[in-house]
């Protein structure tokens, strides 16, 4: 999968994100999307044990200094229409936009900041994956996706 990230209009939330990925965070430190809504698909670092490090995952991210934005990043000039990605809140939780959240993520101040350019039958396929157990509007992943790296690819 491939996300064109919006540097211009979300440059805290595109420079948090690429810290992230430079600071090893999701290679193998136990990212995965475990929770499936109509409008998105959701992830969060996981529960577990680091192998690298021996601390909890949640632990390994917090510690890193770059596990949340440190102020509310909002454009109205990046929507949350199907394909995008966005932090909730100040994340380090991401999502998939499956459908067109912009009036709902708009109260919510949450930041979009890339889009899904290559791979988006991963996203279709990665939102069909609901399970049968139901969490209020969410339904469990029947098998979490684990993200095992995440590179930073220059024009």
């Amino acid at each position: 999968m491939t996300v064109d990230l919006d540097g211009e209009n979300m440059p805290h939330a595109v420079l948090t994100f690429m810290q992230q990925a430079d600071a090893g965070l999701y290679h193998k430190r136990g990212f995965g999307f475990h929770h499936v809504g109509d409008h998105i698909v959701f992830g969060s670092p996981s529960f577990g044990i680091d192998e690298l490090t021996g601390n909890e995952f949640g632990q390994v991210w917090e510690d890193s200094g770059h596990a949340r934005l440190l102020f509310h990043e909002h454009s109205e000039v990046v929507p949350h229409v199907p394909y995008t990605i966005g932090f909730s809140g100040r994340g380090p939780d991401l999502y998939f936009n499956m459908m067109d959240n912009t009036e709902a993520h708009h109260e919510a101040r949450d930041p979009c900041f890339g889009t899904i350019s290559r791979g988006r039958n991963v996203a279709d396929y990665m939102h069909s994956m609901a399970g049968t157990l139901e969490l209020g509007d969410w339904k469990e992943m029947e098998h979490p996706v684990i993200i095992r790296s995440a590179n930073i690819i220059l024009p």
